[in-house]
């Protein structure tokens, strides 16, 4: 009885999915279409109004060829990029997440070794990490080259195609290894470098740019977080009831519906003709040359680049921390799977509810103030860890969830100290992504040392949580100094 009632649930959330998927996307294709057709209609020249549609829905604080003075930017020219791409985030995740999980199951009986699986899904993961490493930088030109648009829409097919080879290969194992690899890459890519230039094109032109970015980012993250969780909620009844390769169909059917959203309502948010013409004059670099990317921007940009990246660093390692937290739950708090799952799903909550709060906050406090709260109240989970284990870990969470959403800030002011150096927004995106990725890689093997190295020569189980300390106190110390308003 249980069983059915969990079947109508989860029916009932793929429906309401599927309606808010359609309803979303059909109200920001028709704001689109009554835009142009305004714009058309009001302009004698078709072929100068469709440039002055562009123009209006990219950058609406400019003045278009033939706007008479006085005349206001309507809402929908601002609000209609920004839904699209705050929409693809939410889709992109959720695509993602419901079958994210599958690997894990499907790979045992083909292998025949958990032993193995673990070192497969493991040596993925890292090699996923390592080719963010080396392409972000690249991407990153790419999108100051040739566009945002044609490079965002390269990734959503590369993603929607994975996930179609698991449907028509028969669930075979190259299928579900290249599927998670191209996942985990293009999400990566994704957020870290191409949504995030994407949001810095669509607030540059606001009155407090910093700021705006900030909020921005953060509603990204709000959407990228209830994203996870409903995918998560779903994974494993999809997987269960309607097998593997119906699983990958549906993610590939809201990946395709994602990519048309792009394609017919995304407009180009590359300034024209200023920021190519400056993207010309630097040096081109190929996928080899990427390679060093990842320490690019701490050595070949003036400060306060090279600081705030460092400060993005340490504020990001604590979040990659791998498989260790889980292990150090189970061994040291005793926790079982299912409350281990029961405090993920709070802690994504949580995470969810800082960024909608601090994508408020950020506007109001400004983005020294902000970062300084949020730097000090992330310490408080590794205090309580430290000093009374899970129940203070938990606390800690409650008091200070606002600290989940701490590098809004340090993210806003990276790219604006980068415009006023002249960087080009994909450029420096890309970096900043090569570097975190590069952290991916190192965050397991740290925190790992630091549990078996702790508990084996200093009897000290909780290093790792002290460490975290640590870097919340230094990086609280290093933003008073050098983060601005």
């Amino acid at each position: 009885m249980i069983s059915s009632w969990n079947g109508i649930l989860v029916f009932a959330c793929s429906i309401f999915l599927l309606r808010l998927s359609v309803t979303a996307s059909s109200s920001i294709l028709v704001s689109h279409i009554r835009h142009a057709a305004y714009s058309c209609s009001d302009h004698p020249s078709l072929k100068e109004s469709i440039g002055e549609i562009r123009a209006g829905a990219t950058f609406p604080k400019r003045k278009r060829r033939g706007q008479r003075s006085g005349s206001q930017t309507t809402s929908s020219e601002i609000v209609t990029p920004m839904r699209v791409v705050q929409f693809s985030s939410f889709i992109t995740i959720l695509s993602t997440t419901l079958v994210a999980f599958a690997p894990a199951t499907a790979l045992v009986p083909k292998i025949g070794s958990v032993e193995k699986v673990t070192s497969l899904l493991s040596s993925l993961t890292a090699g996923a990490a390592v080719l963010e490493i080396l392409f972000s930088p690249f991407v990153g030109t790419l999108l100051d080259s040739h566009g945002r648009k044609p490079v965002f829409l390269a990734v959503l097919v590369s993603i929607a195609l994975s996930q179609v080879s698991v449907v028509f290969s028969e669930e075979s194992v190259w299928s579900l290894c290249v599927c998670k690899v191209f996942a985990l890459l293009g999400v990566g890519l994704f957020f870290q470098t191409i949504g995030q230039t994407l949001l810095s094109d669509l607030t540059a032109d606001s009155k407090h740019p910093e700021q705006q970015l900030g909020s921005a980012l953060g509603m990204q993250a709000a959407l990228i977080s209830a994203g996870f969780l409903v995918g998560a909620l779903c994974a494993g009844q999809l997987l269960s009831r309607f097998g593997l390769s119906l699983s990958h169909g549906i993610a590939a059917a809201l990946m395709t519906m994602n990519l048309l959203l792009v394609t017919f309502a995304m407009p180009e948010t590359l300034q024209l003709p200023s920021e190519q013409s400056h993207f010309q004059n630097r040096p081109k670099r190929s996928i080899m040359s990427s390679l060093l990317g990842c320490t690019r921007i701490l050595t070949k940009h003036s400060q306060p680049i090279p600081i705030l990246a460092i400060v993005f660093v340490l504020q990001c390692l604590p979040s990659f921390m791998g498989d260790f937290f889980q292990i150090y739950c189970q061994t040291e708090w005793g926790l079982d799977t299912k409350a281990f799952s029961s405090f993920v799903a709070v802690f994504g909550v949580l995470g969810l509810t800082a960024n909608i709060l601090g994508s408020i906050l950020v506007n109001k406090l400004g983005i020294q103030r902000y970062t300084s709260l949020t730097s000090f109240l992330i310490i408080l989970p590794s205090i309580g860890a430290s000093v009374f284990g899970f129940r203070g870990l938990w606390v800690g969470y409650v008091l200070g969830f606002l600290g989940l959403a701490q590098n809004l800030g340090v993210m806003a002011a990276m790219v604006s100290e980068g415009k006023k150096q002249g960087i080009p927004i994909g450029e420096l995106a890309g970096e900043r992504a090569s570097l975190i990725a590069l952290v991916k890689v190192i965050g397991p093997i740290l925190y790992s040392a630091l549990y078996v190295h702790g508990k084996r020569i200093w009897n000290i189980a909780s290093l790792p949580f002290i460490f975290n300390s640590i870097l919340g106190v230094l990086v609280f110390c290093i933003c008073r100094a050098y983060v601005t308003q």
